[in-house]
Parts: C-alpha cells; structure tokens; sequence
C-alpha cells in the first residue's frame, strides 16, 4: 500500500506553500477582500444566488458579480459603496423596510448585518475589481481566480483556526463552559431553550454511544447512577477516551471520507494490504495524535520517516492513503484507469484535505468554487508523474499496487547487498557441485555394470537384504575397485538396502509388478511412476504397450533418464 516517494514529497511541497500563503494572510485582520469572502460572499450564496445569480435574475437584480451589485435591479442600486443608508441591499436584509424584506423567511443575525455594514462602509471592495487592478484577467460571475495568490488565500474556508472569545452567558445554577457559552448563544439569538439536563443513565448512554458507539453494560449503569462524587462523569469519559474502541469507532468516519477499501473493485479483485493503513488511523486517534500532524504523515511521512535509529515505519504507512481505491484493473485501457486515479487522487486531497469538492474542475470553471480548471490539471500534473502501479516482488509476483518496505533505506541497501552476496555464494557452490557431479559421471559412469553387479551379488550372499552391513559393503567396493558410498547409493536406489529409506530416492527399480494390458500380463519392475521395465513371458503379444513375446522394454520417464545393463 505504498505510493512512489515522488508523490507525497510533490503534493507536500504544494500543501507547505500553500500554508505559508495562508501565514502570509492572516498578518492583517481587517483586509476587507479577505472578510468578503469569510463574511459577505458565503452570506449571498447561501441566501441569494439562487434567486439572483446567473440567468435567475428577479427583479432583474443580479448579486454574483461586483457590476450587479452597483447597478441594482428595479429598485436602484443593491449596493453604493461607503453608504449605508443608500444601499438598499443592507436595508433589505435588516428588515428596515416593510416592502423589501430578504430573504423574505427569516432575518439574518444581526452579527451578519453588521459584517455587510462594515463592508459597505469600506468601500465595498469585491476580489474580482482587486484582481483586474493587479492586471489580472477575471471573469466577472466567478469567484476569485487561484491565479491571483492575495485573492486566494483570504478566501473565507481557508483561514486558520481561531481562538474567539467565549460570548459572556450567566445562567443561574448552571456551570457554563466556554464550549457552552456559543451554543448558548446561538440557542438565545434563534429563541430556543435548552433541553432539560439528561439524568444519569441516560447522561452515561449518551457517552458510551458517542464515543465508543456501544451501550453500557447494566452493571456500568448501576455503578455510574450509585456514584456520587462531583467527578464521577469525568472520569467515566477519561476511561472511555482512553479505551482503545475510541480509535475504532471514530477511525471510520475518517476511513469513509477517504474512500478506505481492500480491493479495487467490487469483486473483490486484487486486494490491497490496506489493514495497515486502517490500523495507523485506529492508532493515530487513540494516540491523540495532533491533526495537522496527522495530515502531514499522510501527504509526506515516506520523506519524514528517518532512517537508520530514528526510523519509523508507520510514517510510511501513513502515505498508502493515496495508493488505494476502487479503480479496477484497465478494462477499459490503462490510460483511462490511470486518468481516472487521478482524479480520485485530487478528489481525495480536495474533500478530505481542503475541504472542498475539486470535482466540477476537471472539465469546467466553476463560478462558486475558488479553484480553476487550470488549477485541477496543474494538481493533476503532479501524480501523471508518478505511479502507484503494482510490480514484480523478489518471488516475481506482480503486486496490485506499488510497495515501500517498512524498514529504514540503509536497512533495504545492507539487505540488497546480502541478497546479492548470497546469491554470488550459492551461484559458487552451485558451480563447484556441477564439477563434481559432471567428475563424479565421468568416473562412475563407466562403471555402471559393475555397480550393479556389486549389489546383486550383495543380495544374493546376505541372508537378510535389508540389513547387509555397512563393513560387508565396504569390502564388495574394495574386490571390485569400487567407491563405498557410491555403491551403498545404488543400493537404496534400488531398493537392496533399507526399505524404508528407498521412498526419498524416487525411481528405484527393483519393486515387482504384474500388469494386465488388454488380457496380457506383463511382469515388471519399477518403483510407483517411471520408469518401468516390463518382461512378456506370455505367448501372446502385447499391444499397448507394444511388448513381443519373450521381449524386455524399457519405458523411461518424461524428465528423467534410464538405462539396462547385464551380464
């Protein structure tokens, strides 16, 4: 489950810059492009576009380009820069007027009446006008173009995370936490009231399901509702935090959203090692890991895993969140399956990194969306040049995706080259036993007829065959100028000596047989499979095999060689 390094290090490198243009943003709070596009564009989206945007345009009132808003619609001009009393779209959505009321089903909070104020009173400045005065070109009914990089990066979802001050809510008897104090002051400005405050079995439930998403077992009820002390609740949820089913429950929330599968398709086809990867996320929030950590290890940990005592493997593990999918095998040709891993790639990236779908860019602008079709193909340009294509392992067998080894680069080198170095050793011994074995041939093979003449007269002078004595043996070789242990082989061989031992030496030949051949039997030798030698000693011919009267045939093995010697 690993992608080549040049993919996590490429998308890294394009993430980091574009953290630091975010950095960059952030240096001044009051930059009105960036609270248009935080506070006023996502308002009008939401709320107006879909009467008046585009060619839905009623009243002729068109709020998607700074050019609509200055003109207006039938009522005069929706917005007039630094006047407030005179831009009507500020008095429609303060219900200041009976007559012109939006959206006509509820009023805005008063904190997004006073964000338009605020932007009007600057001037009303709009990206797009921002842009064009950079000498950037701009097409009026989009959102700020990612060519223009001061434009981009005050784009409203891509802010960091801040730390606002808690609203200050003082209810009676209650313990308000900071957490408590915005939802409580959502609750006041939409006039809702807080439900009644849950009881303790109902409290622990909630917790269990939340967390570890299973119920409670009667006996941690009766405990929980029979503790009295002020932290009870407390420790309940430490406990539950610090079980290992937290990992779990909450680990497939982030495996769905980056579209976690073991195979590539729905036959279950080519499965991936992806448990690895599954196991780190489990891990990784057990662990509390950090989150842009736990992005970073995702995008580039193959490039931040160390080496040698500071690797860690689960760095590169981390990576495989990019290497699988449910991408089939090339049926439709390599070249689409390729494209279309793409484009599940920078779907990934999008939705699960930035936050926002990339989809509509892969064949068009998108005026709702800050990304291009440029920007699509340019993200797409960085994994056309890498793959994640399976290859060969060291057995020869083709993997469905490519694989780092989880062990550090100098560890695969020392390990490369001890392979290497064994395969030079076993390639040397391997010729030195060819030597021996072709010298072996040349001095024995002559010597066949001998050695067979050496084992019958063995068995024919020994009482018991299975049991001939190795001195016995010794002194057969000496009389006939013979090597002990080759003759002791040709004994097991054919089976003279040791029964038992004959199983591990395939093809001996002295095991006796009858075999019926379309009513003629034939007396044979041979040892479970071939070769045989069969002996018609019948008087009628044979035919398949083709055996004539009084004849001896041999009948060798496919891979193996046989030959007949007497005397």
């Amino acid at each position: 489950m690993w992608i080549k390094k040049s993919v996590s290090a490429a998308v890294c490198l394009t993430v980091v810059h574009a953290i630091s243009l975010l950095q960059a943003a952030v240096t001044d709070d009051v930059d009105m492009l960036g609270h248009f596009e935080r506070r006023i564009r996502p308002v009008l989206i939401e709320h107006c576009y879909e009467c008046h945007s585009g060619d839905n345009t009623e009243n002729e009132l068109r709020l998607d380009s700074h050019q609509g808003l200055l003109k207006g619609g039938l009522l005069g001009p929706a917005v007039v820069p630094s006047d407030v009393d005179a831009s009507l779209l500020l008095g429609a959505i303060g219900y200041t007027r009976s007559d012109l009321q939006m959206p006509p089903d509820h009023k805005l909070d008063s904190s997004v009446i006073a964000d338009f104020k605020r932007w009007i009173s600057a001037g009303a400045p709009y990206p797009e006008i921002a842009a064009a005065d950079e000498g950037i070109d701009t097409v009026q009914v989009s959102p700020p173009s990612s060519a223009s990089a001061e434009v981009a990066r005050n784009w409203w979802s891509f802010q960091p995370v801040s730390d606002p001050t808690p609203p200050q809510i003082a209810v009676a008897g209650e313990q308000m936490q900071p957490l408590d104090s915005f939802i409580r002051d959502k609750l006041n400005q939409q006039g809702i009231s807080p439900a009644a405050p849950a009881d303790k079995r109902t409290l622990l439930r909630r917790a269990y399901f939340d967390l570890l998403g299973i119920p409670p077992t009667p006996d941690q009820v009766t405990h929980f509702v029979a503790d009295q002390s002020p932290d009870a609740f407390a420790r309940v949820v430490d406990k539950l935090l610090e079980s290992p089913l937290y990992g779990q429950r909450w680990a497939r929330h982030w495996l769905d959203l980056v579209r976690y599968c073991d195979s590539r398709n729905i036959l279950d086809e080519y499965p991936f090692p992806t448990w690895r990867y599954r196991d780190w996320v489990v891990d990784a929030l057990n662990q509390d890991m950090p989150y842009d950590r736990f992005l970073t290890d995702q995008l580039a940990g193959d490039m931040l895993a160390g080496d040698g005592k500071d690797f860690d493997a689960r760095k590169i593990v981390a990576t495989g969140v990019l290497a699988f999918g449910e991408w089939g095998y090339g049926s439709d040709g390599l070249g689409k399956m390729i494209t279309d891993i793409v484009d599940d790639q920078i779907d990934l990236v999008g939705r699960g990194f930035l936050g926002i779908t990339l989809a509509c860019t892969r064949c068009h602008d998108h005026k709702y969306d800050p990304f291009t079709m440029e920007d699509y193909y340019a993200l797409a340009g960085i994994f056309f040049s890498t793959h994640i294509n399976g290859e060969p392992d060291e057995s020869g067998v083709n993997q469905p995706v490519m694989q780092i080894p989880l062990e550090p680069n100098s560890a695969t080198k020392r390990r490369q080259n001890l392979v290497r170095e064994r395969q030079a050793l076993e390639n040397g011994i391997k010729a030195i036993h060819q030597e021996y074995v072709a010298a072996a041939h040349q001095r024995q093979g002559p010597k066949t007829a001998e050695y067979l003449a050496a084992c019958t007269s063995l068995q024919r002078r020994v009482a018991v065959p299975e049991v001939i004595e190795r001195v016995t043996i010794d002194a057969e070789a000496i009389s006939r100028d013979l090597e002990s242990d080759v003759l002791v082989a040709w004994l097991k061989y054919l089976g003279i000596w040791h029964k038992e031992e004959r199983a591990v030496l395939p093809g001996g030949m002295l095991e006796k047989f009858e075999k019926d051949f379309d009513g003629v039997k034939l007396q044979g030798w041979g040892y479970v499979t071939l070769p045989w030698i069969f002996a018609n000693q019948s008087t009628v011919e044979a035919t398949a095999p083709a055996v004539p009267v009084g004849a001896l045939v041999v009948q060798p093995s496919p891979n193996q060689p046989v030959a007949v010697g007497w005397r």
